[in-house]
């Protein structure tokens, strides 16, 4: 079951609660009722919102993975390259590969300092659809740094691939996301994702 599911579960299982310690508390009964049933259409609005959005995302998500940015990496010494492949289902639909450094959770620690780092794309066939690096800039107050959006648009089906470069070091993660927006049948989100 995906986090959002699980969010929308408690969501419904706190307005539950509150509604059941209203009805318990020492007021009219009509004030009572009025106030539990108040609590339980928050609820369940709440809860319908936190399941419809990740939905929404879960339907349009291609692929999507955190892979290792740069830690550990010598100074000097090439940057690291990290290989991720993926299967295309859509071709001749504008894709988006997305794109962010991040601490993965659970974390308290906030990025610092801009990460650059260095996106190819490469259909079957070793087609580069994407070649370029970005520059990303610390999110105040977040775990991760800016996204870089690119747009794609695959000519075929079957295995790309995607060729990560991290160009500075100290780079926790990667984040990975590659939106197809005709829809998929089984989005494969990150894991707590």
């Amino acid at each position: 079951m995906s986090s959002g599911a699980w969010f929308a579960i408690l969501i419904l299982v706190v307005s539950c609660g509150l509604a059941l310690f209203v009805t318990t508390t020492r007021h009219r009964v009509r004030h009572r009722q009025g106030k539990a049933l108040a609590l339980l259409g928050a609820g369940a609005l709440l809860a319908w919102f936190a399941w419809w959005g990740d939905a929404r995302i879960r339907r349009e998500t291609l692929f999507e993975v955190v892979t290792q940015g740069s830690l550990g990496a010598a100074v000097g010494a090439p940057a690291p390259e990290h290989r991720v492949e993926f299967t295309v289902l859509h071709p001749g639909v504008e894709h988006r590969l997305i794109v962010y450094p991040e601490y993965p959770p659970p974390t308290t620690q906030r990025p610092s300092f801009v990460a650059e780092v260095a996106v190819r794309l490469l259909a079957g066939d070793g087609t580069p659809l994407v070649d370029g690096a970005h520059q990303h800039e610390p999110r105040t107050g977040k775990r991760y740094w800016d996204d870089a959006v690119y747009p794609f648009v695959p000519t075929s089906t079957g295995r790309h691939t995607l060729l990560l470069r991290p160009l500075t070091i100290g780079i926790p993660a990667l984040h990975v996301r590659i939106v197809d927006p005709s829809g998929v049948p089984d989005g494969r989100r990150a894991a707590g994702y």
